[in-house]
């Protein structure tokens, strides 16, 4: 038979080919009762891969292969054609599925062309859009690899009636564009035969591992170090010195700049329970190694302000100098208690320090100075007492002359008598100021020797103080004074032993750094291998008979109606395939679920004798009645996939209808317990349109079925329930029947655990701190307002993932409050107590002294200082000497002097004691906002964790 044009021919050929050609029924010949199918998948792209969704997103071309019998042909008679293209629509195709597809529809599926052969071999290419699940491993993030599976196999045909396998053993990847973040490595494709619940026969597929690598370069630029040199930052405060307050805020700030880096890592990865990826835990780790550093400085700060306190023996002469050794420090000398005690050569002690050898080497030059004055003063005096006892001679000389002359002239000898009378009382007043500048001379002579020899006992006990202090080795320590000693003694040894503490601190940091950061574990990558060797059969038919006869005046439109059956039995069961998405803030739920409809219709029956035993026949859902089965509490449009597949129809009438679907429905969250939650999802099917006369629904199994369920990262769930429930509505009388799979779920809250609860709490941990800063630390503020800012951080981020409910609280939320409630009263309180610490030279009230400073001073265990005047007395004999010389130059004081001396000291005693008074109060506050502050966070949390343990 020839044909003048291809045209022509072809159209010839395509009509020879669907004559009497039936598309929905399966292609069975005599010896090839099982139909294979071959599956095979190029990779064109990687859209996207969500990891936090756990969804993928590919653009692939799907390539099917199957033969069938009924589209065979003789090249010759067609003038040589050896193919033909038809749309797929017009012939039989395998309804090859996606199970992992959480897209509504399987894109591109009925929408081009096949290529068929004169054997009957077909082939259909088509471009498709996936969208599936893709189990996330961030263990490794971001130097992971992901393996995402496609599996594909027919949803209505067993292993019996069609074979599926892949021809290539891998997916194509010479076509694929290049991925920005991920490398597709390769996609081994692996043959599985497995049997379901549903059904007693095997049921193949081909899954398709595709291996993912991904770029790290982004997030080693962008995460990876900066967060490591924020890390390093954090040692800084160790090189900082010992008494900056600026190291407890340093540390402060790098857990909170952590906490901003965790937080980002937490919101792009899936919330596994299962894994934790090792950037979280190098997170966690330097938060923890932050805050140990925070509680370190405080500790460091604390001992450096320790002043004049005592310092135990065995902290002095044990642990001092093991540091001083391990931190290569140099431990100031002192005297052991021993030597103080029983060496005849160390009993006189060293009294007066060196502000107050200073001053007395300054009275001294004062003193030095008047006597030069005095000098200069009695040097003149002594020129004018010559001068006036060259006059008395002069005159005592002339006074000779009178008197010999008085024989002569009496009554000049009288007159010259009164004259030297006069003189002579003259001299002896001038003789009175010689003797008066006389002992002027002889006490400023005295004065002036005092004051040489108190400079020459000053420096005997100099050259005295150095060589013993070269004999008990304390180089560092200058003083005269028992007490004053002692207090110097002790403040160095706690700024020394401040800094080797701070030195070990930044040991310890710098250690448990390298070796948290050196430190890991490989996770290794299993992919086994499930495949195992099947071996299908089948049995023949005249499939294309039955269903001609089936389907003749068959109405699929109209319930099935036939004598003794009232109403439509209709069996509704689910098998979760797995939890998509809980959306909580939405309170949405998202499953891929399988559904199993049965019920009987009388109209498809046959005697299987009379088809050559056929007792099953495939057939679309399209062309027979089906139960208008509705989710109650879908927001979706439409069910999806309701209408698409293929119904399983046996020869007594029952029809056995599964189909995949993508549920969207409503799910109320309770959030009280969050994270350690549980929620139940209901979901109602029934009919919309048949009452409980028309069509009775119920469910063959007692509970949905988990069996071929995938793990959920973040959710378990436990079972899935069902109750039949028979309700009346307000506008029809009839009752309306439905079945209701109450699914439970149980949150793995260890995510959470690792990214908010155990930082939060450790930041509220570190609000204690501020209590153990010095009184006089105005970082003790500036702490408190770094954790409440904080605080909030990590509520706003777990306000973002719940639902705006009014009905009940989270126990998390109302721990958040309670922290910033509580950082807020601390910071409050920390002002009041640097306010009162910085009082000064106020007089305290006798209110506040008797009934609330010592009261609390006894509660919180500060000694208070006494209220009298604390001079500092001597009692070794250099002390004895210098008092001596002292008061001996002090008797010469004006009385005035000596009242204005004692009027400014008093005043300057009681300044003294009064500031002490304020120190002493706030420091008593202090501690007791300590006390108070755990308390309450004590009491707080056992309060939220036992109200979460008994509800």
């Amino acid at each position: 038979m020839y044909f003048t044009g291809s045209q022509s021919r072809l159209d010839n050929l395509t009509a020879d080919l669907l004559a009497d050609y039936g598309p929905n029924v399966r292609p069975v010949c005599p010896g090839k009762e099982t139909v294979p199918v071959t599956v095979d998948m190029a990779v064109r792209q990687l859209i996207t891969l969500n990891e936090p969704e756990q969804t993928v997103q590919f653009n692939v071309w799907m390539r099917l292969a199957w033969v069938d019998c009924h589209l065979k042909w003789n090249p010759d008679d067609y003038n040589g054609t050896k193919s033909i293209v038809l749309p797929i629509d017009l012939i039989w195709k395998p309804d090859i599925t996606l199970y992992e597809s959480i897209s509504e529809e399987f894109y591109g599926f009925e929408k081009f062309r096949a290529h068929i052969y004169p054997d009957g071999y077909v082939t259909y290419n088509f471009p498709f859009k996936i969208e599936a699940l893709c189990p996330v491993s961030v263990a490794k993030f971001p130097y992971d690899s992901q393996i995402c599976s496609l599996m594909f196999g027919s949803w209505s045909y067993n292993g019996f009636e069609l074979d599926v396998s892949t021809k290539l053993g891998a997916g194509d990847l010479s076509s694929v564009k290049e991925n920005v973040e991920w490398i597709i490595k390769d996609i081994p494709a692996i043959r599985h035969e497995l049997y379901y619940g549903c059904c007693p026969e095997p049921y193949p597929d081909v899954t398709f591992y595709i291996n993912l690598k991904r770029k790290p370069n982004y997030y080693v630029t962008n995460i990876l170090i900066p967060s490591l040199l924020v890390t390093l930052v954090a040692g800084l405060g160790f090189f900082l010195p010992a008494d900056s307050g600026e190291k407890v805020g340093l540390e402060l700030t790098v857990m909170l700049a952590m906490s901003v880096f965790q937080l980002l890592i937490a919101d792009h990865l899936p919330p596994s329970a299962d894994e934790t990826p090792w950037i979280s835990s190098f997170f966690s780790f330097t938060m923890i190694l932050s805050g140990g550093s925070s509680c370190w400085q405080v500790l460091v700060l604390n001992l450096h302000h320790r002043g004049d306190r005592h310092m135990p023996h065995w902290l002095k002469f044990y642990v001092l100098k093991l540091l001083g050794r391990l931190t290569w420090i140099d431990v100031p000398r002192v005297k052991p208690d021993y030597v103080k005690q029983s060496s005849p050569k160390c009993q006189t002690k060293l009294h007066t320090d060196k502000a107050a050898h200073t001053t007395d080497k300054a009275e001294y030059t004062t003193d030095t100075a008047m006597h030069t004055t005095d000098t200069s003063v009695n040097t003149t005096d002594k020129a004018t007492y010559t001068t006036d006892k060259a006059a008395h001679t002069a005159n005592k000389t002339e006074y000779t002359t009178d008197t010999a002359m008085h024989t002569t002239d009496t009554s000049v000898n009288t007159t010259d008598k009164a004259a030297h009378t006069t003189d002579k009382d003259e001299y002896t007043t001038d003789k009175a100021e010689y003797t008066t500048d006389t002992a002027m001379h002889t006490t400023d002579t005295s004065a002036f020797m005092t004051d040489k020899s108190l400079a020459k006992i000053f420096n005997i006990l100099d050259r005295n103080r150095k060589y013993k202090e070269e004999e008990l080795g304390n180089t560092s320590s200058i003083s005269l004074s028992e007490p004053e000693a002692e207090i110097a003694e002790n403040s160095e040894l706690w700024i020394s032993l401040a800094l080797m503490v701070d030195r070990i601190g930044m040991m310890v940091f710098f250690l448990s750094l390298s070796i948290g950061c050196g430190s890991g574990k490989i996770i290794k990558d299993n992919t086994g291998d499930d495949s195992k060797g099947t071996f299908t059969y089948g049995s023949s038919s005249v499939l294309n008979n039955l269903s001609t006869l089936l389907l003749t005046n068959y109405g699929a439109e109209v319930r099935p109606l036939c004598p003794g059956y009232e109403r439509v039995n209709v069996t509704v069961d689910i098998a979760i395939r797995q939890l998509i998405s809980l959306d909580e803030p939405e309170q949405l739920i998202h499953f891929n679920m399988w559904m199993r409809l049965g019920w009987i219709d009388c109209n498809l029956r046959w005697n299987p004798d009379d088809f050559n035993g056929t007792d099953s026949i495939v057939l679309p859902i399209g062309l027979i009645w089906k139960p208008d089965v509705t989710l109650y509490e879908s927001i979706s449009a439409e069910f999806y996939g309701f209408k698409d597949y293929r119904a399983l129809i046996y020869s007594d009438g029952y029809v056995a209808y599964n189909f995949p679907t993508k549920i969207e429905a409503l799910c109320p969250i309770d959030v009280a317990k969050f994270p350690f939650d549980s929620q139940v999802c209901e979901l109602m099917f029934g009919s919309w349109s048949y009452n409980g006369l028309q069509l009775d629904i119920r469910s063959k199994n007692v509970e949905g079925d988990l069996s071929s369920m995938k793990e959920h990262v973040e959710w378990i769930v436990e079972k899935a329930a069902n109750v039949r429930h028979e309700v009346y509505y307000g506008c029809c009388p009839e009752p309306f029947i439905d079945v209701t799979f109450y699914i439970h779920l149980k949150r793995k809250p260890a995510y959470y655990i690792t990214n908010i609860i155990v930082p939060s709490f450790l930041i509220t941990m570190v609000a204690s701190f501020g209590f153990l800063l010095p009184v006089d630390s105005g970082e003790k503020v500036g702490l408190e307002l770094t954790v409440m800012l904080a605080m909030s951080v990590f509520q706003l981020l777990v306000a973002d993932k719940l639902p705006p409910s009014a009905d009940s609280t989270p126990w998390i939320a109302m721990f958040f409050s309670f922290t910033l409630i509580l950082s807020g009263g601390s910071s409050l309180w920390q002002v009041m107590v640097l306010n009162i610490h910085h009082r000064g030279d106020r007089t305290m009230s006798r209110f506040t002294k008797c009934y609330l400073l010592k009261p609390l001073a006894y509660i919180t265990c500060v000694k208070l200082p006494r209220l009298q005047n604390n001079r500092y007395k001597t009692s070794q004999n250099e002390d004895k000497i210098i008092s001596k010389l002292f008061n001996t130059l002090n008797e010469r004081r004006m009385s005035k002097e000596k009242e204005v001396e004692i009027s400014t000291s008093s005043e300057s005693e009681k300044e003294e004691v009064d500031s002490d008074l304020w120190i002493h109060y706030a420091l008593v506050l202090d501690r007791l906002g300590f006390v108070v502050f755990l308390f309450s966070l004590v009491t707080g949390c056992a309060y939220i964790f036992i109200g979460i343990i008994y509800n």
